[in-house]
């Protein structure tokens, strides 16, 4: 079997019922490798979670993820690998291209709140896909620059002042001048 070359959870739009549309996410071995490749890191040793999903306006969807996951990084102070929990809530609203909550955000002042929400993501078919929406946001989470928790920065120490190539010609010319 090839090894897998996405981590796809597709969600049509037209599959949402009135209750809404409820799964449970789980990355098997090929998935975890390819998502480590993604990321980055050295291994995802697991990731689950729990999808909801609601239709919101006219064709659009509210998806919220509560994840899990085990990620192995290499920690930049010490060279060694280490694992990181992750437990997260992901929540996006997807919106048709003709809504006019769309229309409204373009033509209104762009005001952004850094922890504030980014507003819908306008659909590009009929539908959207979960496991992409999950590999954005832990791109975004992931430390670049990940330590361990007892990690110390330790400052180099310069050794020995180094000594110039001219100071030989510098003590010969103080030599010479006394």
């Amino acid at each position: 079997m090839a090894p897998k070359e996405d981590f796809s959870r597709p969600v049509q739009i037209g599959e949402i019922g009135v209750g809404g549309l409820e799964f449970a996410i789980e990355a098997d071995a090929d998935e975890q490798n390819l998502l480590a490749t993604l990321l980055g890191v050295v291994t995802v040793n697991s990731l689950s979670g729990l999808a909801h999903v609601q239709r919101w306006r006219k064709g659009g969807a509210h998806l919220i993820v509560e994840l899990n996951a085990n990620i192995r990084q290499t920690c930049v102070a010490t060279l060694e690998d280490f694992d990181s929990d992750f437990q997260c809530r992901i929540e996006r609203h997807f919106a048709d291209p003709r809504d006019k909550i769309l229309t409204a955000i373009d033509e209104a002042e762009l005001v952004v709140e850094p922890d504030g929400d980014d507003g819908p993501e306008p659909l590009s078919g009929p539908g959207f896909d979960v496991g992409h929406v999950i590999i954005e946001h832990l791109a975004l989470i992931l430390d670049p620059y990940p330590r361990r928790p007892e990690a110390e920065f330790v400052e180099h120490q310069e050794g020995p002042a180094k000594v110039s190539p001219f100071a030989a010609l510098q003590a010969l010319k103080n030599e010479k001048d006394q």
